[in-house]
């Protein structure tokens, strides 16, 4: 145990600790035996075991023990059909992602921009 009174790093992966374990880990990463060494399932931010994930990266969606990739454009979404939200340049469409006017980074259709790209003006 650490007791110079000096600043230890923490094991690869790990994003707290203590002198001798770690207690958190990074996004995407295990905490077993008090270390972080194994990562989560493709897709996974947190998970139960290197093959259960438990909450998935925007641009997945949980499906049972997996995570599942999203449809086009879409940040977030309950299934590939089904978007909640979208990446920036596209607007939520009955469950869809659609295209932002020309020069708009958000909107709230297909012809009204709320907020433009650098180098646009509303």
């Amino acid at each position: 145990m650490k007791t110079d009174n000096t600043c230890g790093q923490c094991s690869s992966h790990t994003a707290t600790c203590t002198a001798t374990a770690s207690t958190l880990c990074n996004t995407g990463y295990l905490l077993a035996t008090n270390a972080c060494a194994s990562a989560c399932p493709y897709g996974a931010s947190t998970c139960s075991s290197t093959t259960v994930a438990t909450l998935c990266n925007n641009g997945f969606y949980l499906d049972g023990n997996n995570c599942k990739t999203c449809g086009f454009n879409v940040a977030t979404c309950s299934n590939y059909f089904t978007a909640t939200t979208c990446m920036s340049g596209y607007w939520l469409n009955s469950g869809s992602c659609a295209r932002c006017p020309a020069g708009a980074s958000a909107c709230t259709s297909a012809s009204v921009a709320t907020t433009c790209l650098s180098g646009f003006s509303l």
